[in-house]
């Protein structure tokens, strides 16, 4: 009689085919404990029960009335639905040839009569492992590519549907701001709107740079970079966050505070040294006890030119090691722990390196970070401290 019986389970499912009654005792026998069992006794039943049921893996007899074995593994292999299940043949002691024909045609191992409950559990285990396994592979891949796909959308999102707008209010506030008759006050509100517009740009580009950057895929469009002008662009755009926290800001040069008209030359691109000195000075500034004072030093360094940030408040021993690892962050109550990790990866991209200087004293810090220098830097002459970059907070920077 042809049935289809299962034992209630949500373990892994095998369906047993086969004619012979004690063949299918025996096995229910040997794998019941650890699987759900479905049966089967002839070709047509099987191919119906595994069209129809989740099935993870079919323990096959060759010869059988009717359809053989040989047939119901072709018409599996054959059907999409199908074919993905693992067929384990089972075989008499001196079927050498069928053996190999059940291989070439799909199957991926066999069992032979009579049963060895050991061998049986092995072989079905280890099919049904890496049957899990693939299926497990299989879902990674599809998420990830749902992801990726996601992330595809998104960006074109974020390149068209918000940086468009940005562009257009830029160039709409240039517009105004290249008119003659502009009151003062309407061109004091005007480069404030443009100011905040480019700084909104520049977010979204970034954003969508350290993406590529995590991936491996950013391309570099290396530039001269003037660091010494950058330096003075964040200390400018930070100003509001020294006054609050009363910090003072040093900017030095080969140990001499720098003059009006030195440069300080490195390659890489203008939007990431900005990005990773405003971030780095951010943090310590907010780092500093209040009064306090952040040191800005530069300086060369065989084919590198080094940049130091010097503060007050110290980085604790158990972090110093992860310092510069997603999710690590210290000091701040809603830190994320990517503001290091982003400069790491931003210096990393543009081919210089980042570390945490051993500390000198308890209750201070020092960040270096080294950038490729320009092929045309000139080497840097010391200078009086006469012409000097040296701001109090809430007052005027050169």
């Amino acid at each position: 009689m042809e049935c289809d019986t299962a034992i209630r389970s949500e373990k892994q499912a095998i369906l047993v085919v086969d004619d012979v009654p004690a063949n299918i005792k025996t096995l229910i026998s040997i794998l019941s404990g650890d699987y759900k069992i479905l049966v089967a006794t002839s070709g047509p039943s099987a191919l119906e029960t595994a069209s129809s049921k989740p099935i993870d893996l079919i323990l096959l007899d060759i010869l059988m009335p009717g359809m053989d074995g040989f047939e119901v593994c072709r018409r599996l292999k054959a059907d999409a639905a199908t074919r993905s299940i693992p067929v384990v043949f089972i075989t008499g002691l001196e079927e050498p040839e069928s053996e190999k024909m059940g291989l070439e045609i799909g199957a991926v191992d066999y069992v032979t009569k009579p049963f060895n409950a050991a061998v049986v559990k092995a072989r079905v285990g280890n099919h049904l492992y890496l049957q899990a396994t693939l299926r497990q592979l299989a879902r990674q891949n599809q998420a990830l590519s749902e992801a990726e796909k996601i992330r595809g959308q998104v960006e074109q999102i974020t390149r068209h549907d918000m940086k468009s707008p940005l562009n257009g209010i830029i160039g709409f506030t240039e517009l105004l701001l290249a008119a003659d008759d502009i009151a003062a006050e309407h061109k004091e509100s005007l480069l404030i709107i443009r100011q905040d517009a480019y700084r909104a740009l520049h977010m979204i580009n970034l954003s969508l740079g350290l993406y590529r950057m995590e991936q491996g895929t950013y391309h570099l469009t290396p530039k001269e970079v003037d660091l010494i002008a950058t330096m003075k662009n964040v200390r400018q755009d930070l100003d509001t966050l020294f006054c609050t926290f009363r910090v003072t800001s040093v900017v030095l040069l080969n140990t001499f505070p720098v003059g009006e008209n030195d440069r300080f030359l490195v390659m890489g691109e203008e939007m990431l040294c900005y990005s990773v000195l405003a971030n780095l000075v951010r943090n310590a500034v907010e780092a500093s006890p209040m009064g306090g004072s952040v040191t800005l030093s530069m300086w060369e360094e065989e084919s590198m030119n080094v940049v130091s940030i010097h503060n007050r408040g110290g980085v604790p021993e158990a972090i110093r090691d992860r310092f510069f690892d997603r999710g690590v962050t210290h000091g701040k109550k809603s830190g994320t722990g990517l503001g290091t990790y982003s400069a790491k990866l931003i210096v990393e991209a543009q081919g210089g390196n980042i570390l945490l200087a051993p500390a000198t004293g308890l209750d201070e810090s020092t960040i270096q970070i080294r950038l490729p220098r320009a092929s045309s830097a000139q080497k840097c002459a010391p200078h009086g401290p006469d012409l000097m970059m040296t701001t109090d907070p809430c007052g005027v920077h050169p």
